[in-house]
C-alpha cells in the first residue's frame, strides 16, 4: 500500500503536466486560427498586425513537442503545401497593405527537425522581381504557395518546383515558378538557374525562376501536369488598356507555353499546344473571369 501511496502524487503531477502542456498547445493554435482569419476580415490596421503577429505564434505552435503531428485544417487563410515525400511542410500567406500592395509570411517545418521551423522574410514591395537570383530564407520573393514537384537538379540533388501566386496590386497579379532547395549546409535556399530560355541573341539564357504578370481578373494556367509530365503557362499578350490607363491589359491568347524536365534542366516551348486566333479576335472573352461572369475583361459590372 506504502508504494501505492508514493507513486500516487508522481503519477497526478505527471499528468497535471501533460495537461498544461496540452492546454498551451491548444491555446497556440486558437490564437493562430484567430490571427489567420484576421487576414482578410478586418480593418487595414488590425490585418497587418495580425500578419505581424503569425509568424511568430506559428513558430512557437511549431516548437512544441508533437508540432508535426498538428492538425492545421482550420487555417484557410493559410497555404499549407507538402511535397510527396512528406519531407517538410510549407506554410505561406499574404496580407494585403492600406496602398493596395501585399506582404507575405512564410514558415518551413523538415520532418526531421519538426521543433527548428525556418522562418521567412519577404522583400519589400518596391524590391525588383529578378528572374536570375538565388536567396536564402532572410531574402525571399514571398507569394502564396500553392504547388510543389521534386525533381532531380544537373549535380544530382533533389530540389523542388515551387509555384507562387502574388495578388501584388490593384489591377495585376503574378504567378510564378521557382526551386525550392537544401544547399550542402542544409540552409533553405530559393531560385537555381535550371530554366534555359532563349535570349535577344539567339542563345540560351538561364533563368532561376519563370514570372508570369497578367490582368488581375484574368483566370490563368501556371502548374505541372503531372499526366503530360510538363509545365504548362497561358501565354499572356497585351490587349486593350488597366482601368486606371495606365498600361496595356496583360492577358492570355489561348496558347500555351511549356517546360518540359531533361537532365536537370526544365526546357522551354514556346508552344506547347496552340489555338490560333483570327484576325481582330479578342482573346478568350471570358473563361479568363473567375468565377465573375457579371464582369467585363476589366472587372467591371455589364
Amino acid at each position: 500500500m506504502k508504494t501505492h501511496k508514493t507513486l500516487l502524487p508522481a503519477i497526478l503531477l505527471s499528468l497535471l503536466l501533460q495537461t498544461t502542456a496540452l492546454t498551451a498547445q491548444d491555446s497556440l493554435a486558437l490564437r493562430l486560427q484567430f490571427l489567420a482569419g484576421q487576414l482578410i476580415d478586418s480593418t487595414p490596421q488590425i490585418r497587418q498586425q495580425a500578419h505581424a503577429r503569425l509568424t511568430e505564434t506559428l513558430l512557437a505552435l511549431l516548437q512544441e513537442n508533437d508540432s508535426w503531428q498538428q492538425n492545421f485544417d482550420k487555417l484557410p487563410t493559410i497555404s499549407i503545401q507538402m511535397p510527396a515525400d512528406s519531407s517538410f511542410r510549407f506554410f505561406t500567406w499574404q496580407c494585403e497593405m492600406p496602398d493596395g500592395s501585399y506582404r507575405h509570411g512564410g514558415v518551413l517545418q523538415r520532418r526531421d527537425e519538426p521543433q527548428n521551423p525556418i522562418a521567412l522574410r519577404d522583400q519589400p514591395p518596391e524590391a525588383r522581381f529578378s528572374e536570375y537570383t538565388s536567396g536564402y530564407a532572410d531574402d525571399w520573393i514571398g507569394g502564396i504557395c500553392y504547388a510543389l514537384y521534386p525533381f532531380t537538379t544537373e549535380d544530382q540533388q533533389t530540389a523542388w518546383l515551387a509555384f507562387f501566386y502574388d495578388s501584388y496590386s490593384p489591377y495585376i497579379s503574378r504567378k510564378w515558378m521557382d526551386v525550392l532547395w537544401f544547399d550542402q549546409d542544409q540552409n533553405l535556399r530559393f531560385g537555381l538557374p535550371v530554366f534555359p530560355m532563349p535570349d535577344k541573341f539567339g542563345g540560351l539564357d538561364k533563368h532561376s525562376r519563370v514570372l508570369m504578370e497578367y490582368y488581375r481578373y484574368a483566370s490563368t494556367r501556371f502548374n505541372y501536369d503531372e499526366e503530360l509530365q510538363v509545365v504548362i503557362k497561358d501565354h499572356i499578350i497585351p490587349y486593350g488598356m488597366l482601368p486606371d490607363n495606365s498600361a496595356p491589359a496583360p492577358v492570355p491568347d489561348g496558347s500555351y507555353e511549356g517546360f518540359r524536365y531533361k537532365n536537370g534542366l526544365w526546357l522551354y516551348d514556346d508552344k506547347l499546344f496552340h489555338q490560333a486566333l483570327r484576325d481582330n479576335e479578342a482573346p478568350r472573352p471570358f473563361p479568363i473571369l473567375d468565377k465573375q461572369k457579371d464582369k467585363d475583361i476589366f472587372g467591371r459590372k455589364q
